[in-house]
């Protein structure tokens, strides 16, 4: 029996959007590509239930409430501002798991797909990732590697998506912004993480969620502030989100979502920035007073009173000893 055969296709964003046809020929290769912008395959409407518009609300109110969760922290450079501080990191990372678990939920929406739940740690295989550094413009010969080979580390997609019917595979990272990647090796590494992953995501696919069987997997970093134009292959903005996971107007949705977020926090922090400010105006307002309060003739020495030139005399030569600070032991 021949061995399956995967193929990586670099500029599969710009140039291969194909897909394999429905069901699977008999005999026909699986394969693992990088993701495309465009549509990969026919897709079936959103429903556009109010059960899915009901759900996306409490997703956004359940992260709004999740910012009052976190007390700023006193913070001796940022004073006042400590607590703007501390809600713009909030809201942040909120927004980047609303992202997520929205994609999961409108995704869920299409009943051709099947959304695993995430969360889930895949193994990062010796095997996956030596055939990644073997056949890095070629075919990787044996695609179908065992999910429990030696492993050296693991993986947590953010989302695996599966159409049943063109039985491929969409295994997701979502990011609010992949700005922070670009220029280092991190978004390097992260892809090949995630290639690795998918060597294995068909065997642990069938072995995990009740034999569900694909041909095919495809890798995507969502960049959800639409930046990563040049991050380089795999990496797609959240506008493309309808091709991605084959649902027509899933990237509207999504942006909707964050809209209704943004429309909310910025409240936030405009009633975070004025109570900043009134803070900040106090303590100058103390501090002016106290500087009044303050007696010019208090014994210190003037700027004129400091010996200069020829009257200073430097302190004699002594020994210092010098240490190490150690923590305290109780």
């Amino acid at each position: 029996m021949p061995r399956p055969v995967t193929r990586l296709h670099p500029k599969t964003a710009r140039t291969n959007t194909s897909c394999p046809e429905p069901n699977g020929a008999a005999g026909a290769a699986p394969s693992v590509e990088v993701s495309a912008a465009a549509p990969w395959t026919r897709a079936a409407s959103l429903r556009s239930d109010p059960p899915l518009s009901a759900r996306l609300d409490a997703l956004v109110e359940k992260a709004v409430a999740g910012l009052a969760l976190q007390p700023p922290q006193p913070d001796g450079t940022l004073g006042a501002f400590a607590g703007l501080a501390s809600l713009l990191r909030s809201i942040c990372t909120n927004e980047g798991s609303l992202i997520e678990v929205a994609i999961a939920e409108v995704a869920r929406g299409n009943p051709d797909l099947v959304v695993v739940p995430g969360g889930r740690r895949l193994p990062v295989t010796e095997t996956a990732l030596e055939a990644l550094a073997t056949n890095r413009e070629g075919d990787l010969e044996g695609l179908a590697f065992d999910a429990g080979g030696r492993s050296r580390g693991t993986y947590t997609p953010d989302l695996v998506v599966v159409h049943r019917q063109e039985r491929t595979a969409a295994l997701l990272d979502v990011k609010r912004s992949v700005a922070s990647y670009l220029g280092s090796h991190r978004l390097e590494n992260l892809r090949t993480r995630m290639l690795a992953v998918s060597l294995i995501l068909p065997d642990w696919l069938y072995r995990t969620q009740k034999r569900l069987a694909v041909d095919a997997v495809r890798v995507a970093i969502v960049d959800a502030a639409d930046g990563g134009a040049d991050a380089g292959d795999g990496v797609v903005g959240l506008s493309d989100l309808d091709g991605v996971i084959w649902t027509p107007g899933a990237a509207a949705t999504v942006a909707r979502v964050r809209e209704v977020f943004g429309h909310r926090v910025r409240a936030l922090l405009g009633a975070e920035a004025l109570k900043a400010i009134r803070e900040q105006s106090i303590c100058l307002a103390a501090a002016r007073r106290e500087d009044t309060r303050s007696d010019p003739d208090d014994g210190d020495p003037r700027p004129d009173d400091v010996p200069v030139g020829n009257d200073f005399q430097p302190a004699p030569p002594r020994s210092v000893r010098i240490g190490l600070a150690r923590r305290s032991r109780t």
